[in-house]
């Protein structure tokens, strides 16, 4: 389907395998260049919040979230990410069971990272870095696109809003928890649909 292919995502709109970890193909889908936004980083696009299988943001297993438990505004809330296939190969139609999400072509990531990530992932991301190059999952489960400087994401609203490269996080913590950019921080809470957070239009 042309309408889930970003034109700066430079692939031919054909069917892709898709592989389960034996290699065995399971299916043959449609690339997208977008993906459903679970959460921000709290919410793992393969197992939710704390293995729970759902999320903090709009789109999860089985959701069925309406506009009216959006209660941070749809303004304020992205349902919708680029993410490319040539970083990330991804699909439009949904979940295989068993199926791995795998690295694109053009993925910048390091190869000593993730080479894979669950069948979630073929459909979802969640917010937390833009474009990274440096992740070690190899941005499998992060927002991207092919365009210099950011990534295009559609709001409850309706709108599209260019948000800013968040490369990396600021480091870690003795504990070992994840010390965010504040960017990051920002970009995570316009993930959340019920996170009560408050931000004014010229923050993002």
């Amino acid at each position: 389907m042309k309408v889930a292919l970003c034109p700066s995502d430079p692939l031919p709109p054909l069917p892709f395998p898709i592989v389960d970890l034996n290699a065995r193909v399971l299916a043959e889908l449609g690339p997208s260049s977008y993906a459903a936004v679970v959460g921000g980083d709290e919410s793992d696009t393969a197992t939710g919040i704390s293995g729970s299988g759902q999320g903090a943001g709009v789109f999860f297993r089985n959701s069925a979230i309406g506009l009216a438990q959006i209660i941070d505004g749809s303004s304020q809330t992205i349902l919708i990410a680029e993410r490319p296939w040539t970083y990330v190969q991804g699909t439009w139609v949904g979940v295989v069971s068993h199926g791995l999400t795998r690295r694109g072509p053009d993925n910048r990531c390091p190869q000593t990272g993730a080479m894979s990530y669950p069948a979630a992932t073929l459909v979802q991301a969640h917010c937390h870095l833009i474009n990274t190059d440096t992740d070690p999952d190899g941005g499998l489960d992060d927002c991207s696109s092919r365009h210099p400087g950011g990534a295009n994401f559609l709001f409850a609203d309706g709108s599209v809003h260019f948000l800013k490269n968040i490369l990396r996080d600021v480091g870690k913590r003795p504990d070992g928890s994840t010390i965010y950019d504040p960017a990051s921080l920002r970009f995570q809470s316009l993930a959340t649909r019920a996170g009560g957070e408050v931000l004014s239009a010229d923050s993002f």
